[in-house]
């Protein structure tokens, strides 16, 4: 069985919150509680792999990013800086990819305390496949 690496990327360029337009940065798209759904093949038989986010002025909120329609389990508490672009890295557990049609989604944690309105300008997922 041969391994190997592939990556794909997927640009959102959201704004997630509860204010529309409070971050104004153009280019971005309001769109509430949760980004659009992007999605992706993969060709071979995946085993894990990671994303790396990049994300501006998220606060400490318990924000989620899922994989399937299945949460990130690293990603249900985030430590963002204000007025920062940041570029995160999550790790995506074996069995969250599967070979054919895959989907990512970011969802705004709207029971925090923290009115937390945040960008998502791009992700690169990067996976180990076999044939």
């Amino acid at each position: 069985m041969t391994m190997r690496g592939d990556f794909t990327l997927r640009f959102f360029q959201e704004e997630l919150g509860d204010i529309a337009g409070q971050l104004s940065k153009p280019g971005f798209l309001f769109k509430g509680n949760e980004s659009s759904k992007k999605e992706f093949e993969i060709e071979g038989n995946p085993t894990g792999g990671y994303l790396l986010m990049q994300v501006y002025d998220v606060h400490k909120s318990k924000h989620s990013v899922k994989i399937n329609g299945n949460n990130l389990p690293g990603s249900s508490e985030v430590h963002g800086q204000p007025n920062t672009w940041e570029t995160w890295m999550e790790e995506i557990p074996s069995g969250f990819l599967k070979k054919g049609n895959n989907s990512i989604q970011f969802f705004r944690d709207k029971d925090t305390s923290v009115k937390d309105n945040f960008l998502v300008a791009a992700v690169a997922i990067h996976w180990r496949e076999s044939d």
